[in-house]
């Protein structure tokens, strides 16, 4: 398909709002009891925009991000009404936030939803941040709406720690590559058991990507409190009242 083409399909799926949610469970490791839903966005199944990354990628080309963010955030919160106990995950660009226009809409999506005050807003990497003062202040303001933040992918991206320091965000997601495996790596144990030396009540950690039982149980032994992954829970849509 030629970028006219892929361009004409992208505008098509924001006009018509064929983007869905599945939601993938957070657990309490230590219980097993579910905590909180991460909604991760899909395109149309027959498209190249099945996949999110491809989907954002194209978008953040466009430079309309911003507008399948908005999107993909109003379909997870519609998707989750009344259907989750706990808080709701949702993914968000820095660069929607930093928009004075999206970031007027974003708040008035959330104000108009029951989740307002059990979501969190998951803070991706794609894009570089520039300036990660003005991050904070939009991050500021989304927390005088009682809204909480995560930093996603901590391990991944190479800008993820200073975000940390300058965010303080009330949860830090491990990236899988710094999860899977830990069992076997020591050099893996030693950087998890540092963060787990700075989370404190106020900013929690989130192992992403946990998909061996031996792994897991290193993490609950390691003190890492919450956890989501293929072997806990696949990703899928929301039918009836979930944990």
């Amino acid at each position: 398909m030629n970028s006219f083409g892929m361009q004409n399909e992208l505008y098509t799926i924001l006009a018509e709002r064929k983007l869905k949610t599945v939601y993938q469970p957070i657990y309490q490791l230590e219980s097993l009891q579910a905590y909180a839903y991460e909604s991760l966005a899909r395109g149309p199944a027959e498209s190249r925009y099945a996949h999110p990354l491809t989907l954002f990628q194209d978008a953040i080309d466009m430079q309309i991000a911003h507008e399948v963010d908005l999107l993909a955030i109003q379909t997870a919160l519609q998707g989750a009404e009344n259907k989750i106990e706990g808080l709701l995950f949702i993914n968000v660009l820095p660069s929607t936030l930093m928009r004075k226009d999206a970031m007027e809409q974003l708040l008035e999506i959330t104000e108009n939803s029951s989740l307002k005050h059990r979501l969190v807003l998951e803070l991706t990497e794609r894009t570089q941040v520039r300036d990660l003062k003005e991050l904070r202040t939009a991050v500021n303001l989304l927390r005088t709406r009682g809204i909480r933040v995560a930093i996603d992918d901590l391990g991944q991206g190479y800008s993820s720690l200073a975000a940390v320091i300058e965010l303080e965000p009330e949860y830090i997601k491990l990236d899988r590559s710094l999860v899977s495996g830990i069992s076997k790596s020591s050099l893996k144990q030693k950087i998890v058991d540092v963060l787990v030396s700075i989370s404190n009540e106020d900013m929690f950690l989130v192992a992403e990507g946990i998909e061996a039982t031996s792994d897991l149980e290193y993490l609950k032994k390691a003190g890492i409190p919450f956890g989501q992954g293929y072997l806990l829970g696949m990703p899928k849509p929301l039918s009836v009242q979930a944990g």
